[in-house]
C-alpha cells in the first residue's frame, strides 16, 4: 500500500492540527517561561518553511497504524478518544522539534531560538534546547515520592538512575511501570517531556527485544561502510545504542497505538 494512500488528507491534517491545540492549553512544565516558549514555538511551526515538514512526521507516527487499520485519522481519533490521541500527537510531535533535516541538519528549534529566541526567558531558552536534544527511551519507575519526583531507569541506554521532577506522573505511575519519554536536563535538574506512554510489561518486554536487535543490525550494516582498517569495536556500545535510540521515536509510537486500539477493541467487546 502507498505510505501517502491516507496520509495526505485534509482530515488527517485537521486532525493532527486540532490535538496539537489541545495539547497547548494549560500549564504542563515547572519550569518559568517553559510553557509560553513551546507555545510560541509551536505558532512558529505553522510557518509555510516548517508546517509540511511538523505534518509529514506526525504523519509517519501514524501510518503504519493507520495502514494496518485501514483507517485514516479522523476513524483513529474517534477510536481512542482525545486524550489517547493527542497523547501520542504530542509524542510525534516533540519527535519533530527534535528532528533535524537534510545534508545541513536544519532543526526546528535551532531556526527559532535564532530568530525569535531573545524574547524567550533564559530557563524557557535552555528548556527549548534541552526538547531539542532529547531522545525518547524507555523507562523503568525505580522509586516515586508522590506529587514530587520520579526515580527512572533507561531500560535500553543503560546509565544510573535519574530523579525527575514530575507531579503529575509522580501521582499517577507504580514503582515497576515502564514508561516512553524524553528526561529533559535543564539547569542540572530532570524533567519529564509532554508525551509520556505508559507500556505494560509484555509490551515493554517486546520494545527492548527490537531495541537490541536493531543495535545488532545497525552494527553489522555500519561495519560493512567502514573503511580498510577501521575498527567498528572501537565504536562503544553505548554509542551504537545512542544511534538507534535517536532513530527509534516512531517505533514507541506505533507500539503504544497498537496496544491501545487492541486494548479499546477488546473491552468494547465484552458483554454488558
Amino acid at each position: 500500500m502507498a505510505s501517502n494512500l491516507i496520509s495526505d488528507t485534509h482530515e488527517s491534517v485537521l486532525c493532527y492540527h486540532a490535538a496539537i491545540a489541545r495539547i497547548m492549553g494549560g500549564d504542563k512544565m515547572h519550569i518559568p517561561g517553559a510553557d509560553q516558549a513551546f507555545k510560541n514555538l509551536i505558532d512558529w511551526s505553522t510557518r509555510d518553511s516548517w508546517k509540511p515538514l511538523c505534518t509529514k512526521i506526525i504523519d509517519d507516527h501514524f501510518a503504519v497504524v493507520r495502514q494496518a487499520l485501514g483507517v485514516e485519522a479522523g476513524a483513529l481519533a474517534k477510536e481512542l478518544g482525545d486524550d489517547y490521541f493527542s497523547l501520542a500527537v504530542g509524542c510525534a510531535l516533540e519527535d519533530f522539534l527534535a528532528h533535524r533535516f537534510g545534508d545541513d541538519k536544519r532543526n526546528i528549534i535551532d531556526d527559532y531560538l535564532k530568530r525569535r529566541g531573545w524574547r524567550e526567558s533564559v530557563p524557557g531558552r535552555r528548556y527549548l534546547a534541552a526538547l531539542r536534544d532529547s531522545q525518547m527511551s524507555l523507562y523503568e519507575v525505580m522509586a516515586r515520592d508522590p506529587g514530587h519526583t520520579l526515580v527512572l531507569r533507561d531500560m535500553l541506554r543503560g546509565g544510573d538512575p535519574v530523579t525527575v521532577d514530575d507531579r503529575r506522573g509522580s501521582q499517577t505511575s507504580a514503582v515497576g511501570d515502564h514508561l516512553g519519554a524524553r528526561v529533559l536536563s535543564v539547569n542540572g535538574k530532570y524533567y519529564l517531556g509532554g508525551g509520556v506512554l505508559h507500556f505494560p510489561d509484555d509490551v515493554a518486554g517486546m520494545l527492548v527485544a527490537t531495541f537490541n536487535e536493531s543495535v545488532t543490525a545497525v552494527k553489522e550494516h555500519a561495519a560493512s561502510l567502514l573503511k580498510d582498517g577501521e575498527d567498528p569495536d572501537t565504536i562503544t556500545p553505548e554509542q551504537w545504542r545512542q544511534v538507534v535510540v535517536q532513530r527509534g521515536a516512531v517505533v514507541f509510537t506505533q507500539s503504544w497505538l497498537m496496544y491501545i486500539v487492541g486494548a479499546t477493541r477488546r473491552a468494547n467487546a465484552q458483554p454488558d
